[in-house]
């Protein structure tokens, strides 16, 4: 009796242990993994397509040449809502390196309204027309634009994390771009 409950508690620890490992390499998997970005979409407007002559009604609130996200969202979407509130928190940590627009529909018959600023780098507008003219068809829907006016990224996003990884996008791209111009000044 006593070797049977001997084996049984040697199998249990043994169990216990095999059940260990497998959480952790469940935790370092996800760690690898890690959150995803925006969800890429082939609606909107083409990843290098030159958005300026859209932009530029936006532009004049801001005084700085800086990266642009648009973020596409609608007063009845409740995602959006969450997107609208976590992008106060956003706007502080990037506002000096990039402008974060969001533009809302035009719900229950309302106007467009002026763009007006909710704080450093957030912009706010009501407008019926822009989500159409750049063919976001769904939201939440982000573009991120950078000082030049060309989308380098866009996609649907869900959450603030969805949000930062486009704005990290441009982050990357701003330094490859850096480290690309003296090798494109010695070919000149």
């Amino acid at each position: 009796m006593t070797i049977w409950l001997l084996l049984n508690s040697i199998g249990l620890l043994l169990l216990t242990f095999v059940l260990y490992l497998v959480v952790r390499q469940l935790g370092f998997l996800l760690h690898r993994v890690g959150p995803s970005g925006a969800r890429a979409s082939e609606d909107g407007p083409r990843i290098g397509e030159n958005l300026s002559s859209v932009l530029l009604p936006l532009k004049v609130a801001a005084t700085e040449r800086k990266p642009t996200l648009l973020v596409f969202g609608s007063y009845s979407c409740s995602i959006c809502s969450a997107i609208r509130s976590a992008s106060a928190t956003l706007a502080r940590h990037w506002a000096q390196s990039a402008d974060i627009f969001l533009i809302y529909d035009c719900d229950n018959g309302l106007a467009n309204t002026e763009l007006s600023q909710v704080s450093p780098g957030l912009y706010i507008k009501r407008d019926c027309e822009m989500r159409l003219k750049l063919d976001a068809s769904f939201v939440p829907f982000a573009i991120i634009v950078n000082r030049e006016g060309i989308v380098i990224g866009k996609g649907l996003v869900n959450e603030i994390g969805h949000l930062e990884s486009l704005l990290e996008l441009e982050r990357v791209k701003a330094v490859e771009r850096k480290q690309d111009l003296p090798q494109a000044e010695a070919f000149v």
